[in-house]
């Protein structure tokens, strides 16, 4: 005997939610929009104290003041149509399901952008963890036993270059790679402390401030670098407006070419984000913002 029955399927209500990295480029940068499409960011050079004697002739010191700026004039785009026939037939195809993935989606790549900016920090290697302030370019292997000695080493590169006020008001960051992150919840977990128990029940979140910095992760860094320093020092410079810029574009036109000569307009409705910006290590905050070059 062999029944044969047809049984009722079901479907999700909406598609599942994305797995996606925390944004970070709004908390650690200092984003400011840039009508004019460039931005002046003027410093100056302290005068030197010299000798002197009472009733004699003293040195002049220069007053220099020297300008540099940012141009915002890079862009990244993220462009997805739907089928108009689509948009009425199915409930998954919907275009403000789009803009949310669309914003996941910038987050994470302007971390990216922001994590592969590291030529402009300041190199912090393993000689540094000897010597703070070598500028080493020996790549450290993070290890349980180590971190404590990477957060005192950056702590004392900042003071040596006369951060520490800043660092003091803005707050201290450093990006961790997920095998780092659990590297440091080990040595939270393992001192027997009031925070250590803390974090023995609670665990290490996002954020977390321990040994004076606040520690976050990521999976958008360029290999072999992490990103430390002073909070709110690294600039990102934006178009104006609305930043992501998120808009709709009908019937988006593909190109003809002659290796795809069908190519043409397409009867479909685009969801397109686009970034316009830059990032600007300024000479003033080079020595407190740093490139942790990791194995």
């Amino acid at each position: 005997m062999a029944s044969s029955v047809v049984s009722q399927e079901e479907w999700a209500a909406a598609v599942a939610e994305r797995l996606s990295d925390a944004a970070l480029w709004n908390i650690i940068n200092d984003v400011k929009q840039i009508n004019g499409g460039k931005y002046n960011q003027p410093y100056s050079t302290p005068g030197s104290f010299g000798t002197h004697t009472r009733y004699a002739a003293y040195a002049q010191s220069d007053v220099t003041i020297a300008n540099e700026y940012a141009t915002c004039d890079q862009s990244a785009i993220l462009s997805q149509p739907i089928d108009r026939a689509d948009l009425v037939q199915s409930q998954y195809a919907k275009l403000i399901n789009l803009a949310k993935e669309q914003g996941v989606s910038a987050g994470e790549k302007l971390d990216n952008l922001m994590l592969a900016a590291h030529a402009g920090w300041t190199n912090f290697g393993a000689e540094d963890l000897v010597t703070p302030s070598s500028a080493g370019t020996t790549a450290i292997t993070v290890d349980v036993n180590n971190v404590d000695d990477i957060l005192d080493s950056l702590d004392a590169t900042i003071d040596t270059a006369k951060g520490n006020k800043l660092a003091n008001r803005n707050g201290k960051f450093i990006v961790w790679r997920p095998g780092d992150f659990k590297l440091v919840k080990q040595l939270a977990r393992s001192q027997g402390f009031a925070s250590a128990d803390d974090i023995i029940i609670n665990g290490m979140n996002f954020g977390v401030k321990y040994m004076g910095w606040e520690h976050y992760v990521s999976n958008q860094h360029t290999s072999g670098h992490l990103f430390a320093g002073v909070k709110g020092l690294h600039f990102l410079g934006t178009a104006p407006g609305a930043f992501p810029m998120v808009y709709q574009h009908d019937e988006p036109s593909v190109i003809e070419t002659d290796a795809d000569p069908a190519a043409g307009n397409l009867s479909a409705i685009a969801m397109v984000t686009r970034l316009d910006y830059v990032f600007k290590t300024w000479a003033n905050y080079k020595p407190v913002l740093f490139d942790v070059l990791v194995n």
